[in-house]
């Protein structure tokens, strides 16, 4: 694949280029529909949507990956419709869940910014005249459940709130990645699916695979070179050292800046000052709430936290831990994600419920000098689609390009209900049994910078 990427290009280049790229081909020539089974239709189905933060297509099994990472997506994706080229509408999650959501493009959702970040601070709501998949399922007779966490960067009070009839917590996060029977246990005592309805539409998020890539073992250590002996940490308290480490010597450069960063007043940064004096890493942990998610502004660098080094002076050991640390929590996430299949199956639920799997954005493993999901990079925008529909018993390979606005269509064409008029996204079924052309391009923004692509170029611009 070939990549144009340019600094400063004007802006108004780059909205004609989408103008004309993003609608559908007009050419007579079409590609041959994909063979799809008649059972692909599914109305009144159960609809749980899985969202895997952060990752990557090419890390898993069922998209070629040679480590053996996800053997139960890739037991799903056997059954499933397979979405080789979905590419995402940003390269952070609060745009690109929107996007998924409503089915239309960020500039439309205009659910761009987190609202803690200091320069942009932004708090404005969906606009209730776009509807989200939630409230669609809702007007169903759908009862509807969100099992994830409320931060800034997946903001319930944004618009993802609505239409949802119960809110839970991750069913798996960090904290819980040291117990996996609390896994089992929130998601199938918590009442989230004893809910006597006939049918629901259940989003289930986790951040799990994201950085700083620390499981429980045995996954942490199931792909690592054991000599390795590098910065990169390897527990959560060795993460929080680092923070400390990092934050202590940021206090000392310029501690004004550091309490604007945070957010705290001079109370706080006098008690967080002498957290880090007695090197208390449990009141640091209990503390780190009030620091409102910006402790990477504060230090400089998200990825130095994160990862425990200057992404620039990263040596190949370093890089390879965090690829095998990084896989591990892919197989860690596979390996609870199993366990879940099997209690669906167990509640008799497997034959009447749509399983999505799916990702909001990749990761930047140093494959182009950095970390992280900054830029659009097909590391960072190239993820997996996996849909699987109850009568389904094998695979269906699609290349058609589609991205993240496509999905709100796509899964409501098959539960059979009318999508909106005011969407951006196409019904990919319909694409697949030839009724619709494909889309020719796909597109993204983030943080002021812009994307788009085809299946033989990218234009990449960085305002």
């Amino acid at each position: 694949m070939k990549i144009v990427y340019t600094i400063g290009i004007v802006l108004s280049l780059f909205l004609l280029i989408l103008g004309c790229s993003l609608s559908p081909s007009s050419s007579t020539e079409k590609e041959q529909p994909t063979p799809l089974p008649d059972s692909l239709k599914c109305a009144g189905c159960n609809v749980i949507l899985i969202s895997l933060d952060t990752l990557r297509a090419d890390h898993l099994g069922a998209y070629g990956y040679p480590r053996n990472t996800s053997p139960n997506i890739d037991a799903l994706a056997d059954q499933s419709i397979v979405f080789n080229n979905f590419f995402a509408n940003g390269f952070f999650s609060l745009p690109v869940h929107m996007s998924l959501f409503t089915g239309t493009y960020p500039l439309k959702h205009r659910i761009l910014y987190p609202s803690h970040v200091p320069q942009y601070r932004e708090t404005n709501q969906l606009n209730p005249e776009i509807l989200t998949i939630t409230e669609i399922f809702k007007r169903n007779s759908y009862s509807t459940i969100w099992t994830a966490e409320d931060t800034h960067y997946l903001d319930l009070h944004r618009g993802f709130e609505r239409g949802f009839d119960a809110v839970y917590g991750p069913v798996f996060s960090k904290p819980l990645k040291q117990n996996q029977e609390a896994f089992r246990q929130q998601i199938f005592d918590s009442a989230v699916l004893s809910m006597n309805q006939t049918r629901f539409f259940w989003f289930f998020h986790t951040y799990a695979i994201h950085a700083p890539y620390i499981t429980p073992e045995p996954f942490q250590s199931a792909f690592i070179n054991h000599e390795y002996s590098g910065p990169f940490p390897d527990t959560l308290e060795d993460m929080w050292k680092i923070q400390m480490e990092k934050l202590d010597v940021a206090l000392e450069q310029n501690k004004t800046f550091v309490m604007q960063q945070l957010g705290v007043n001079e109370s706080e940064i006098q008690h967080l000052i002498g957290i880090l004096d007695a090197n208390d890493t449990v009141s640091f942990q209990n503390f780190k709430p009030i620091l409102n998610d910006n402790i990477e502004g504060a230090i400089g660098f998200g990825g130095t936290f994160f990862y425990g080094t200057n992404p620039k002076n990263s040596s190949l050991e370093d890089v390879q831990q965090a690829v095998d640390t990084y896989d591990g929590g892919i197989l860690f996430v596979d390996h609870l994600l199993g366990i879940f299949f099997d209690q669906i199956k167990e509640r008799g639920l497997w034959n009447n419920t749509i399983i999505i799997v799916i990702s909001d954005h990749g990761e930047e493993l140093f494959d182009h000098g950095d970390f992280g999901h900054k830029n659009f990079y097909d590391h960072t925008i190239h993820v997996p689609l996996i849909i699987h529909v109850p009568g389904m018993d094998g695979r269906v390979d699609v290349q058609n390009l589609i991205q993240s606005a496509d999905l709100l269509p796509t899964v409501l064409s098959i539960v059979e209900i009318d999508s909106p008029q005011n969407i951006d996204g196409q019904d990919q079924i319909a694409v697949l049994r030839g009724d619709a052309d494909p889309t020719q391009a796909t597109y993204g923004i983030s943080f002021g910078k812009m994307y788009i692509r085809t299946k033989e170029w990218k234009y990449i611009l960085n305002a």
